[in-house]
């Protein structure tokens, strides 16, 4: 049986996850999942405000802008971090260490999925489903079952946006659409645009 790459890395990135999950432990990851989100959220809500309370000013309005997103992210992070340190602590202290870890080792899993789910969406406006190594994977249809669904939670918008950047000459095949019931076409598979 032929090795195939994409399997492999897709399990190589989901132990990754699992191990880093199962070293750090939930409360860690959760604190630092949601540092992150927050992190990112706030530097775009309020990199405006920000930007006009700054002592500095920059020449170019993009650069204030990106500093002050920068800064607030930054600042973020950094309180998410002495958070983090603290609840760490706490558990250790209680005695939750090892209960905390197979939770983050689980935590880890899901994790590495939805990432994989993710990767296999973009990767899917390639031309890389057409080629051999990506239809010869025991792993990528899953996930591309996985990636049909997440397509349901995309607001319209934000989908016809990555279609119009995709210059129409490219769709992702939704599930139920008109190609999945003409031919074996997968979900997520690149196919010409019909336009």
């Amino acid at each position: 049986m032929d090795v195939n790459y994409f399997d492999i890395a897709i399990v190589v990135i989901i132990l990754i996850t699992t191990l880093i999950g199962f070293m750090r432990g939930i409360v860690w990851m959760g604190i630092f999942l949601a540092t992150w989100a927050a992190a990112i959220l706030l530097a775009i809500k309020y990199k405006d405000s920000v930007a006009q309370a700054l002592p500095i000013k920059l020449d170019s309005t993009i650069a204030q802008m990106g500093l002050s997103a920068l800064l607030i992210f930054l600042g973020v992070l950094f309180v998410g971090a002495i958070i983090n340190f603290l609840f760490s602590k706490a558990i250790d202290v209680v005695g939750l260490g090892t209960f905390d870890r197979i939770l983050g080792a689980g935590l880890g899993v899901v994790l590495g999925a939805l990432a994989i789910t993710l990767l296999t969406m973009l990767l899917g406006l390639t031309e890389l489903p057409s080629k051999d190594i990506w239809n010869q994977s025991r792993l990528i249809p899953k996930f591309q079952e996985a990636s049909t669904w997440l397509q349901t939670l995309i607001p319209d918008n934000l989908k016809q946006y990555i279609n119009d950047k995709n210059d129409g000459s490219t769709t992702l095949v939704p599930s139920g659409s008109e190609h999945s019931t003409d031919t074996d076409i997968p979900p997520n598979t690149i196919v010409p645009s019909s336009n």
